[in-house]
């Protein structure tokens, strides 16, 4: 069983090992990046809520989200808006950052 040898589209490397080595650390490399704040949150969550034993506080949450980016602060727009939304065109609204938007 041979090395799949190939053309990398993205860095246009001829007689490069498939899957690309390069593409391989740079998707390491994002993976790792957008894993971090998470990593950050969840242990926040679990200091503060498990061991420290304090009350679960949404705006602390929110808080902590919005520091690590993983959550942004907007203005509400029309298309933000729905039957069951609670807030106004031009009220601050938080949307999720791209870490944790939805993939499908």
């Amino acid at each position: 069983m041979g090395i799949n040898m190939g053309i990398c589209e993205k860095h246009k490397k001829t007689k490069c090992p498939m899957p690309c080595p390069i593409c391989l650390i740079e998707e390491r490399d994002q993976l790792r990046a957008e894993t971090k704040p998470l990593k950050e949150f969840a242990r926040k969550m679990i200091e503060d809520v498990c061991w420290d034993l304090l009350e679960p506080d949404g705006g602390d949450m929110q808080e902590v989200a919005e520091k690590l980016g993983l959550i942004k602060s907007t203005k509400a727009t029309e298309e933000d808006i729905d039957e069951e939304s609670d807030f106004e065109v031009g009220d601050t609204i938080y949307k999720f950052t791209d870490i944790l938007k939805d993939t499908e």
